[in-house]
């Protein structure tokens, strides 16, 4: 094992015996010599000790908790133990294609002011494989940062001098809350190369009622940090619709729809005082939100529509620059 170890391959895992071997495989089997592999077994109960020790003999370093104690400690443990000049974040369910950690190391060898770095991914799930395609600009990217996360965290590495203790308080969304942290600095990009798949949990109706209200207590709480950045405050109500529009896809009410609208001018306007982030980049942003407002908002199209023909320079990029799903091939 090389000494001066550049990049620590981590690897949480809580009984994932049906794809850690696949995962770890991915890492294994990367053409970059100068790494370390560790996994971290959260209190497994099924397989996935016996999986992860057979892969000893390729220089896979295992640590095994005696209890489940979530993903934020499984992270923050395996940071602790990670001696690389760069960390790659691998989830247990999730793989990496060839080439990945070869392709990043090169990227941030010759961009020293990114410190964090994702790539395209794939979506996979029982029924179909999407590739999903976020722009890649630096200046985009923080813009995005303010509405929702870009960034898969099994895409990612990070320079080890931004590594950040994860927060317990946003277990599950504790990689967006780390992330956010960069908005408005510019230092985080993406690499236009489809180098992870990502395995999309499988709807379940029955999952626990409180595990959902937490999730989504905890995303308004990261938008109000993110919008706060601006110099923007609202109340409940009107942060969880602003959440709900920039997740879900239903139909809203003029009244909500309105609603909607003023947050994004708000954002318009006190990014233009505030200069947070690029204002052409989170006009770019804005106008991809304001299609979307046009398509699901009962009311408001012609007040949209101005908007649009007002900036059409700005309303071609939202449509270059928006995220793509391209359906791939099983």
């Amino acid at each position: 094992m090389t000494q001066n170890v550049e990049i620590s391959v981590l690897i949480p895992a809580f009984n994932a015996e049906h794809t850690l071997r696949q995962a770890i495989w991915s890492a294994v089997n990367q053409d970059f010599e100068s790494k370390e592999i560790w996994v971290y077994l959260d209190g497994c109960t099924d397989q996935s000790a016996q999986i992860a020790n057979a892969f000893v003999e390729y220089g896979v370093k295992v640590i095994e908790g005696q209890e489940n104690r979530g993903i934020v400690h499984a992270r923050n443990m395996l940071v602790s133990h990670a001696k690389g000049k760069y960390i790659a974040w691998l989830d247990a369910d999730d793989l990496w294609l060839p080439g990945k950690l070869s392709k990043q190391a090169e990227y941030l060898r010759v961009h020293p002011e990114i410190e964090v770095l994702g790539t395209w991914c794939e979506v996979r799930n029982s029924k179909n494989i999407k590739a999903v395609k976020w722009p890649t600009q630096a200046t985009l990217l923080d813009a995005w940062l303010l509405f929702r996360n870009p960034l898969v965290q099994s895409s990612l590495l990070i320079r080890r001098s931004s590594v950040l203790q994860y927060v317990t308080d946003f277990e599950y969304l504790e990689d967006y809350y780390l992330v956010q942290q960069l908005t408005g600095t510019q230092k985080t990009a993406i690499l236009p190369v489809v180098l992870c798949s990502y395995l999309e949990a499988t709807k379940n109706g029955k999952v626990d009622k409180y595990l959902k209200y937490d999730f989504i207590r905890k995303a308004e709480l990261i938008l109000s940090i993110q919008l706060e950045k601006l110099g923007l405050s609202y109340g409940k109500n009107h942060l969880s619709l602003f959440r709900e529009f920039l997740s879900q896809n239903h139909t809203f009410k003029k009244a909500e729809a309105s609603v909607i609208w003023g947050v994004l001018q708000d954002c318009k306007r006190a990014n233009a005082n505030k200069g947070l982030v690029n204002q052409s980049a989170l006009q770019a942003v804005l106008a991809f939100q304001y299609m979307r407002l046009f398509r699901l908002g009962k009311g408001m199209r012609w007040r949209i529509l101005g908007a649009l023909v007002l900036q059409p320079i700005t309303a071609i990029a939202a449509v270059v620059q928006r995220p793509r799903y391209v359906k791939r091939s099983s």
